[in-house]
């Protein structure tokens, strides 16, 4: 008898640290209940638009499902968009700031926009609150591995 008494002891604290609130991180416009009172969140809204292309830096033909991203230079904010076949991306809802604009595809050299050479640093491109930046073109060069024995 004593063994089933210890277990439920032991059960019922855990069960009831399961069921507090806690507070959580406020989305736009929500409020959330938490054991210090209502928290109320607003999330600030993007307006900006970041539009371009991503083409092969050897033949000039349009790369599709290339994953660009754009990373804020000022706050931890990356936004990513994949191409379409005709190498077009649009990546919405940006924040005005600072961005840096990276293109990823495998089988092709991850690069910046605005970078000539692998190691150095690209161009960073700023984004006014609520406009469209466009015309963003992104060139791969292919990726190559050398084997062999020596």
């Amino acid at each position: 008898m004593r063994r089933v008494f210890a277990a439920v002891v032991l059960v019922v604290p855990l069960v009831m640290a399961g069921t507090r609130s806690s507070p959580v991180s406020a989305q736009s416009g929500t409020q959330v209940k938490g054991p210090r009172g209502t928290v109320t969140g607003q999330a600030p809204a993007g307006t900006a638009v970041l539009r371009g292309t991503v083409v092969s830096a050897d033949t000039g033909t349009p790369l599709r499902r290339v994953l660009v991203r754009a990373q804020a230079a000022e706050a931890q904010d990356i936004k990513a968009a994949t191409t379409d076949d005709q190498g077009r991306f649009e990546i919405r809802e940006l924040t005005g700031g600072r961005y840096t604009i990276t293109a990823q595809k495998t089988g092709y050299v991850t690069l910046s926009y605005g970078q000539r050479r692998v190691g150095e640093r690209g161009t960073v491109v700023a984004v006014p609150a609520g406009q469209t930046v466009e015309k963003i073109a992104l060139a791969l060069p292919r990726g190559g591995v050398i084997t062999g024995r020596v």
